[in-house]
């Protein structure tokens, strides 16, 4: 026998030695499951400051400003911390996790960052009252349901009434308060102008939300919407009751130093609404899941149920809702990308089923005659501006509005106010006068001193 062949030999048999004691050995332990994959888009906590997109007006500049709408949704529906109001928690992720692998205890994904902001009807108080503190606990207390401008509510398809709410961050909260704007007497003397987030600073600027609730009912599935607790007033009803409410929209109002007449997003829950047919076309039926339309009704055709239609006041009748302008279709492929985000981040994510509708933002921010120039020209919330879709009226009026957002803050909050674009201004009173206090040069009536 060769020595190569011996070699060979012994190798082999310690080789089969080897394996036999692997055999025996007892089995490994299970692997731990995979991290989480890498998200395809970046998922921040952190407000952006300003577009980068330097040069007003230029091509292409609708890109930028989708993509800032959307990190900045991203920011707002982070979870927020426990300890500072309006502000992220970092070491969470938005839309939390479920119990199980990487995350036993589960993670948060509530309150919000902007659900921490402060209440405009906590700020705007009787008789010009100072607010309480921005660290003050927030609730949500809900009692505007009605859409602006009209007397009429959106009622959902099971006839229940949307709520409104506007919150304000921090700096806008401070401006107010350092300039006593709480206080109607005092807007008059000043020029209002709020502090602009500035990408060379990194300053946040004033931002708000307005937030559109629909109470959830028996056949609506929960994990498509972002839930919370609200208690609920109803006018003429002597008592309040607490319900559990799904965000349908949310408006996003972001003044920077590059648009200083604010940069507007707009955001939707997927199942609000399909598109508005052509003429003699069939409602498209709901995607399945979850099989229904929050807002309308895909079995009445458009002449049996007219699109879009104020009702009363205390009506229960479901308004029929389409979408005049479709989104388009750059924003529904970047919707895409972020949903995809969402829902690498977590399968549960729910914001995964809420979609950008577009943005409208001044692509000439030096015309201020015409409010910055919006670019596109009207823009809509199906569930905020249900009845003023579409191109608006060539002279408006506080009836019939503009239907853009900047127009319409324009016209109503600037050019007639000078309130810097900000609705919630007109909700201050003023203070009441003092009483005069007796004195040489107010002498007390006679029939005072009897």
């Amino acid at each position: 026998m060769s020595k190569n062949f011996a070699h060979a030999v012994t190798a082999i048999a310690a080789g089969g030695l080897v394996a036999a004691a692997f055999a025996q050995q007892p089995p490994a332990p299970a692997a731990a499951p995979p991290p989480p994959p890498p998200l395809a888009y970046n998922l921040s906590p952190y407000l952006p400051h300003d577009v980068f997109d330097p040069i007003p007006g230029a091509t292409g500049t609708q890109g930028p400003m989708d993509y800032l709408s959307w990190q900045t949704f991203i920011a707002l529906n982070w979870p927020a911390s426990e300890v500072q109001n309006g502000v992220p928690d970092a070491n969470l992720v938005i839309g939390g996790h479920t119990k199980g692998g990487y995350y036993p205890n589960g993670m948060r994904s509530s309150p919000t960052v902007w659900e921490t902001y402060k209440d405009a009807n906590d700020i705007f108080l009787p008789n010009a009252r100072p607010p309480s503190p921005f660290s003050a606990k927030t609730t949500h207390v809900l009692f505007d349901d009605t859409e602006s401008f009209t007397d009429s509510p959106l009622n959902d398809q099971d006839g229940k009434h949307v709520y409104y709410e506007v919150r304000m961050n921090e700096v806008e909260y401070n401006y107010i308060v350092a300039h006593k704007l709480y206080n109607a007497n005092n807007q008059k003397l000043q020029k209002i102008d709020f502090p602009r987030g500035d990408n060379a600073t990194s300053e946040v600027g004033a931002v708000h939300v307005k937030a559109a609730w629909k109470i959830m009912g028996p056949k609506d599935d929960q994990s498509r919407y972002y839930t919370a607790k609200a208690l609920i007033y109803r006018p003429g009803v002597p008592s309040a009751f607490l319900a559990t409410v799904g965000l349908v929209g949310l408006h996003i109002a972001h003044k920077t130093a590059s648009r200083p007449e604010w940069i507007w997003s707009t955001f939707e829950q997927v199942d609000n609404a399909p598109d508005l047919p052509k003429p003699g076309a069939a409602i498209p039926p709901a995607p399945n899941p979850p099989g229904y339309y929050n807002f309308t009704n895909a079995n009445c055709d458009t002449t049996k149920c007219p699109p879009n239609q104020r009702v009363a006041t205390n009506s229960t009748t479901p308004v029929q809702v389409l979408r005049v302008t479709p989104i388009p279709g750059t924003v529904t492929t970047l919707n895409t990308q972020f949903q995809t985000a969402l829902r690498q981040s977590s399968a549960a994510n729910v914001w995964q089923y809420y979609e950008l509708v577009f943005t409208q933002w001044p692509s000439d921010p030096k015309n201020v005659q015409k409010f910055g120039v919006p670019q596109p020209a009207f823009l809509a919330n199906s569930t905020i501006e249900t009845f003023f879709q579409g191109p608006g009226p060539k002279n408006p009026t506080k009836k019939d509005p503009p239907h853009s957002c900047m127009d319409c803050h324009g016209m109503f909050a600037q050019q007639e106010a000078q309130k810097d674009f900000v609705f919630q201004l007109f909700k201050a009173q003023p203070a009441p006068k003092a009483p005069p206090v007796p004195g040489i040069f107010n002498p007390p009536r006679p029939e005072a001193l009897k």
